[in-house]
């Protein structure tokens, strides 16, 4: 709390001397960040590295936990909240916006929601169930409407939390945006979702897990963000990257000057770094 107090602190100005007094922001060192890529690249294990104590995981993606307890960084039972539907996670949100209007502290900085996509592809089948459709899309424009508006009060009450504290929200890219030309990678959400996630987002970075070729030391045997794996006898080298900036038609975006393109794939790490932590 000393740290995010600290880069408060820092970013302070003298008063304008208006007698219409503002009420102040914690927003300066909070932000709402959106880590997305294609399956199994490490984007629950980028966001692992935040402290544990502090941090709350809205968890309904089925590998997050397991992912957690692999790496080691398994949060108490009381920082681990599974939901099985968008209509709980909503309820949770807006408990905790009720509770900080009240004046109330939450106890923790960070809240993490893995993953976003598990939430729309349930949500999904519950209004196309409702609207009596086999799939949400089979009538055209039916259920929609509600699914945005549901879907779009989530995004709302996250956004509005970051008054208070850091949101992270994990998702999935869309593969379409590697097989149709001219096309930009965004995340694997119905378009208007996409687009509003987007437009809330303060940081949006790009996960990779890529084989790295330019380690010429046989004798390497990995480190925490560079893991080393035996294909056929022969050594592999693989790399955690998040990425601040956009590549080629892979859409990243990170309102920082203390970031290169490149950084090594811990959240964490990131955001002390950028001074936010």
């Amino acid at each position: 709390m000393a740290a995010k107090k600290a880069a408060t602190a820092k970013a302070a100005a003298s008063s304008s001397g208006s007698r219409f007094k503002g009420t102040g922001t914690k927003r300066v060192a909070n932000r709402l960040i959106t880590i997305y890529g294609v399956p199994k690249t490490r984007k629950t294990g980028s966001v692992s590295t935040l402290p544990v104590g502090r941090t709350k995981w809205i968890a309904v993606d089925p590998n997050c936990i397991a992912t957690l307890d692999a790496l080691d960084r398994l949060p108490h039972e009381d920082d681990i909240h599974e939901f099985n539907s968008l209509q709980e996670v909503l309820m949770f949100t807006n408990q905790l916006r009720d509770a900080v209007d009240a004046g109330e502290d939450l106890g923790f900085d960070y809240l993490v929601l893995d993953s976003i996509t598990q939430l729309s592809n349930w949500h999904q089948q519950v209004v196309a169930k409702e609207t009596t459709q086999r799939y949400l899309g089979e009538q055209a424009g039916a259920g929609w409407q509600q699914f945005n508006a549901d879907m779009g009060a989530l995004l709302d009450n996250l956004a509005a939390l970051t008054r208070y504290i850091t949101v992270v929200v994990i998702g999935h890219m869309k593969e379409s945006a590697f097989k149709k030309k001219g096309t930009y990678a965004t995340l694997s959400l119905p378009p208007a979702m996409a687009e509003r996630l987007a437009q809330l987002s303060n940081w949006i970075l790009y996960k990779t897990f890529e084989e790295k070729l330019d380690i010429e030391d046989p004798n390497f045997e990995g480190d925490e963000y560079i893991s080393v794996e035996m294909n056929n006898g022969e050594k592999k080298f693989y790399e955690s990257v998040l990425w601040t900036k956009p590549l080629g038609t892979i859409v990243a975006s990170v309102n920082s000057l203390k970031l290169k393109t490149q950084e090594p794939g811990d959240l964490w790490a990131l955001m002390q770094k950028a001074g936010l932590a």
